[in-house]
């Protein structure tokens, strides 16, 4: 056999399969011989077969198409091979199978691109004497079918393609097309003046070099043509071009795709329209379209979205807050193996029914490299597919090459996951990283926090960004999209339920503050003014002053009354001292301390609570309580108290070495009357109103 011919038969095969498993064009195609789709009729079963026979190439329509039609159709997919032999520069004999004349304005020859089988491309052109010289020594390239494109209309849309088959396909639709000669990253600014004041459309072919050429062309063509973009064509396949999208596809659906006009609706009319509701796969937080959920490295967005395809595929409550219809899901872990998705889902479903219509998977090809149309792919099989997560964007995204531009990188590779999903009216959540804690606020809006460019942001219909503290078991949920209210919830953590959706994130805010208050007051490790803690905090005075005086009030920190405060003071074992006491009750004494607790208060209700968080009854409460002294003591002096009951009885009261002391008068924290200054002990309360029922938290 032929290896030239072979080679022929392949490409046919290769360019006229389906790409159907089961179509017999497939077993053509792996043997180099036998039946594929003919390129004159529908073809849906093939009738085309392709032989080699005595060294030569031959095809032959069983469903009767002309000869003559089914050489010519393939001749102008340039499938069909010509006879004429030429030397390129290599020495090499190559059959060529097309030419494509390259003219002046004028309509003079300028040179030709000659295309070659094997696949190959040369320029040459004439000596002068009938034949060629195989360079552009002393040439000045033009663009590719120069003069129609001069004697066009200007009103005409032209269309920039990549080579020159492409525009051949176009101009025999009717088209103004053109091309620069020698392919992608070849294009010239001098090119740029031939479309001057014109509407150009770019039509790249879909792989990188093909975009990097249609951006060249764009950029040469700012200010000089009337309007000039770029569009690539939905569902082009991986490294296909516009002929073969025209494959499957008419002038009409170009057109379509390509309209300079975007439909555009009647105000009253669209007023007056009943529009379908999105389709929800979380409702009221995941619409249909792209969604990112973003957070820091380990801290739990993965377990948020395996919850929300887990109550997908259930039909389940997410979350557990949020009712959801039930649908297929498929869930893309590429940052886990196969051992740790299982251990997940075990943690998640535990005894409960097995998740039959959640499909997983730890390995997934990247975009431009097979994984779109694996996603296809899978939606086709699965037609009820409501959600799909992409677990991590890194892991799936196109690599973008170096120095290419981040935000034109990200918006492009975002669209395609977006227009997939809006396709097929599902949902797709990819899950992304931020830069930074956004605890602490150093930054005021949380989607600046999403690494990266802001491409994906501003191309995903719906943004949520996970944030906690490491090491704490809630978080917030802030999330803001075309379809869902901007807002923060809490997100709290249990180890049956795994993550749950709560209410306002302002309750978190707030003890979050007060936390950094209280670290902020050990950092200093002395009593400090509203001042010193504005700066320490980096927060405005008067925020921090109404901040410290709820605490007090709350008995969070001590107070001096002179515009001092300080944190709780922890007691080690068999360590007393006085804390502030409940809401409202400032100076209450805390009981002693033991091993497992730094402080035990005295509620509101009388009783004290334990090292497990569990009320103690009243008669179980000692009256008294003496310090242990396996430590170093402070400083005790035995006071007449009254108990509850109004007994009188002696109790001492501590007063820990290096505590502030007053020297001249201060204000009494209960009465606000005079304090003097030889009533010396911690806090600042008259005898007298230490021992009040106000003081203790009971009732007069």
């Amino acid at each position: 056999m032929s290896t030239m011919a072979a080679q022929q038969a392949r490409t046919i095969l290769d360019r006229q399969a389906c790409g159907q498993a089961r179509c017999v064009c497939m077993r053509s195609q792996r043997r180099g011989a036998g039946l594929t789709h003919c390129p004159v009729h529908q073809d849906p079963h093939p009738s085309l077969n392709v032989t080699i026979r005595d060294e030569r190439l031959l095809v032959h329509c069983q469903a009767t198409c002309p000869q003559s039609d089914v050489v010519a159709s393939l001749r102008a997919k340039q499938l069909w091979p010509e006879s004429a032999v030429a030397p390129p520069s290599d020495g090499h004999k190559r059959t060529i199978v097309a030419t494509y004349d390259y003219r002046g304005a004028d309509g003079e020859l300028v040179f030709q691109t000659v295309r070659f089988f094997p696949k190959g491309f040369s320029q040459r052109r004439q000596d002068g004497h009938g034949g060629w010289l195989w360079n552009l020594k002393d040439v000045q390239p033009v663009l590719y079918r120069l003069p129609e494109l001069t004697a066009a209309d200007p009103k005409q849309t032209v269309w920039i393609v990549e080579g020159e088959k492409d525009a051949d396909r176009l101009r025999a639709g009717g088209l103004v097309a053109s091309s620069s000669p020698m392919g992608a990253g070849k294009w010239r600014a001098g090119y740029a003046e031939a479309l001057r004041g014109r509407r150009v459309v770019i039509l790249p072919d879909n792989d990188q070099p093909g975009r990097d050429h249609a951006r060249a062309i764009l950029r040469s063509l700012q200010g000089v043509a009337e309007s000039a973009r770029i569009v690539e064509l939905p569902g082009l396949a991986e490294h296909g071009d516009v002929s073969d999208w025209l494959d499957t596809h008419t002038l009409d659906d170009l057109r379509a795709a390509c309209s300079a006009a975007p439909k555009t609706w009647n105000a009253a009319e669209l007023l007056e329209r009943t529009l379908p509701e999105p389709r929800w796969a979380i409702p009221g937080l995941i619409a249909e379209g792209l969604t990112v959920l973003a957070g820091r490295p380990k801290f739990g967005k993965s377990w948020v979205a395996l919850q929300m395809a887990l109550a997908v595929a259930y039909g389940g409550r997410a979350l557990s807050q949020i009712n959801v219809d039930q649908g297929e899901a498929l869930y893309l872990g590429l940052e886990d193996n196969e051992r740790r998705l299982q251990a997940r889902l075990r943690l998640v479903v535990g005894s409960g029914p097995k998740p039959k219509l959640l499909e997983a998977q730890a390995e997934w090809p990247r975009l431009d490299e097979g994984g779109m149309e694996a996603l296809e792919a899978w939606l086709d099989e699965h037609p009820r597919a409501r959600l799909v997560v992409l677990d991590t964007w890194t892991n799936i995204r196109s690599k973008p090459p170096k120095g290419s531009d981040a935000y034109f990188e990200d918006t492009n590779a975002a669209r395609k996951v977006k227009r997939l999903a809006d396709e097929r009216h599902i949902a797709i959540i990819v899950l992304h990283h931020t830069r930074k804690p956004f605890m602490g606020g150093s930054v005021s809006d949380f989607l600046d926090e999403v690494l990266g460019s802001s491409g994906l942001t501003a191309a995903a219909d719906s943004i949520l960004v996970l944030q906690r503290r490491r090491g704490e078991r809630n978080g917030i949920l802030h999330m803001t999209g075309r379809d869902i209210l901007e807002e923060s919830r809490a997100l709290e953590w249990d180890d049956a339920t795994c993550w749950s959706l709560g209410g306002s994130a302002e309750e978190a805010k707030v003890s979050r503050e007060r936390r950094e208050v209280l670290d902020a007051l050990r950092l200093l490790d002395e009593p400090s003014t509203p001042t010193e803690l504005s700066v320490q905090l980096s927060r405005n005075v008067n925020t921090v002053k109404k901040l410290l005086w709820q605490m007090s009030r709350d008995a969070q920190v001590m107070s001096d009354g002179r515009g001092h405060y300080s944190a709780p003071i922890p007691v080690d074992a068999g360590y007393m001292a006085h804390v502030n006491g409940n809401p409202g009750n400032p100076g209450h004494f805390g009981n002693p301390g033991n091993q497992r607790n730094f402080v035990t208060g005295i509620s509101n209700d009388g009783n004290r609570v334990t090292g497990e968080g569990m009320p103690e009854s009243k008669d179980e409460r000692p009256e008294t309580a003496a310090p242990v002294t396996d430590t170093p003591s402070p400083v005790t002096e035995t006071d007449s108290q009254s108990n509850r009951n109004g007994a009188v009885l002696n109790s001492p009261v501590t007063r820990l070495p290096g505590l502030p002391k007053i020297s001249e008068s201060a204000t009494c924290l209960a009465c606000k009357g005079t304090l003097e200054p030889s009533e010396q002990h911690w806090p600042w309360l008259h005898d007298e109103c230490e021992l009040a029922p106000a003081a203790r938290g009971e009732s007069p």
